[in-house]
């Protein structure tokens, strides 16, 4: 294997892990959201309001609801 073979490689593999860690943290982002969104219907919240905040669609937030 040439040294430019392996360069490439090691490039792509950093690029990788870069893509999977910013996809981790786009996920933590989102069960942190869905979190206190859930927190607040549950503390009485209404969902417009919680919609407005979180930024999240009132069929999801409807969802959440019913399950809390």
């Amino acid at each position: 294997m040439t040294d430019v073979v392996k360069i490439i490689g090691r490039e792509e593999h950093a690029r990788g892990l870069a893509e999977g860690r910013e996809a981790g943290r786009e996920e933590g982002r989102q069960e942190g959201l869905l979190e206190m969104a859930g927190n607040l219907l549950a503390s009485g919240m209404d969902i417009e309001q919680v919609a407005k905040f979180a930024g999240l669609d009132h069929m999801l937030l409807e969802r959440l609801k019913a399950e809390k």
